[in-house]
């Protein structure tokens, strides 16, 4: 037989009987797991990732990936990615170093693979198009 068990605000079915530290150690298993794949995704979000990688990667069911992104980050694990691409970008456009490059060569080095897609998501994520963020950085740049 089994009843509901809440587990920080989530309701599961446990057999009668569970012992809390059972409880805890699925908590503890869920943030592991969650863990391990943003610093998958962290360390290779330059790379293409698809959600059967993160599936393999992580030996979880797309369902359980996806709602332990949504329940911890409030997004899923492929905005978690092109979150993670986006600020990269943004950073390498802010970086001296990086100066010299086109916007085209920073986008693909940080994963990007369709140029007008990410032009849109960069707008859609900070407000304004790539070149006028660089603009912007550049004119401050000067100023400096």
């Amino acid at each position: 037989m089994t009843v509901f068990a809440c587990d920080d605000n989530q309701i599961m079915l446990v057999p009668i009987g569970t012992p809390a530290s059972a409880l805890k150690q699925h908590r503890y298993q869920k943030v592991h797991v969650l863990n391990f794949l943003r610093k998958y995704i962290d360390a290779n979000y330059s790379q293409p990732i698809t959600m059967q990688d993160l599936h393999s990667k992580a030996n979880v069911t797309h369902r359980t990936m996806d709602r332990l992104f949504k329940d911890e980050l409030g997004m899923s694990p492929m905005k978690y990615l092109l979150s993670c691409r986006l600020n990269a970008v943004r950073q390498k456009l802010v970086d001296p170093k990086y100066s010299e490059n086109t916007i085209s060569e920073i986008a693909q080095d940080s994963g990007f693979s369709h140029l007008g897609r990410f032009s849109y998501y960069f707008k859609k994520h900070f407000g304004v198009s790539p070149r006028e963020f660089r603009k912007h950085i550049n004119s401050l740049q000067v100023i400096n």
